[in-house]
């Protein structure tokens, strides 16, 4: 810069010192910009945050309490299903129904009675009411009069069990022979076998008709009787 024109020297000077000041200010300013970023870029997240957090935990809640009950509904199910299958077992195994057919047991039971019966039983005695399956391939619900080894007469409209009067308070009627049946008495009942009679002696079909049935034809004892 040459110092022989002394107007030239002033304005330059004066140029220069009036873009110092404008150098030095731009730095901050950029600075002064850069933190108002940075400050925007980390409130907003939180403001963003703190927005979104009530939602996600009340969805959480109701996602809980679907999940709870789902799995109530889930355990009642199973509950439910294994003791269907209990049943089930049962009535295959332990027990069993079966209706009652006509007239042949009345006044002890009456046609369309629901008998529940018991499968396992140690032994049959004379006396007890069974459901059991007759040459036809039906079942009835007869009464056991005499079991293998017995012998069994028809006398004056009376039954005789090896030679003994049979006491019988729960008969209807007399009991004497039928006519149409195959059964010759004295008749001796072999073992595996019983001699079975409805209640109802002037109507009942039994073993004074087709003879004895074998004991594996028996379903069950009759336990308890349900409309009687």
């Amino acid at each position: 810069m040459s110092i022989d024109n002394p107007a030239d020297m002033i304005n330059n000077l004066t140029g220069y010192l009036y873009t110092v000041p404008q150098l030095c200010c731009f730095e901050p300013a950029r600075g002064e910009e850069v933190r108002k970023r940075k400050n925007n870029t980390v409130h907003k997240p939180v403001y963003r945050i703190e927005r979104e957090t009530e939602p996600k935990i009340k969805n959480r809640r109701f996602l809980k309490k679907y999940d709870g009950l789902k799995y109530g509904w889930l355990r009642d199910t199973k509950k439910f299903l294994v003791l269907l299958a209990l049943l089930l077992i049962a009535f295959r195994l332990i027990i069993g129904c079966s209706f009652v057919k006509g007239d042949s047991m009345l006044p002890t039971l009456k046609e369309g009675n629901l008998v529940l019966y018991t499968r396992i039983n140690a032994e049959y005695r004379r006396g007890d009411v069974v459901s059991v399956r007759i040459p036809s391939g039906e079942y009835y619900v007869k009464r056991i009069i005499a079991l293998g080894g017995d012998t069994v007469e028809l006398k004056e409209g009376k039954v005789y069990v090896n030679g003994a009067l049979l006491e019988e308070p729960y008969a209807a009627g007399e009991t004497w022979e039928q006519t149409s049946g195959i059964v010759r008495y004295p008749y001796t009942v072999q073992e595996g076998q019983i001699f079975v009679m409805g209640d109802n002696r002037s109507v009942s079909m039994d073993s004074r008709n087709f003879g004895a049935v074998g004991e594996r034809q028996i379903k069950g004892k009759i336990q308890f009787c349900v409309g009687k």
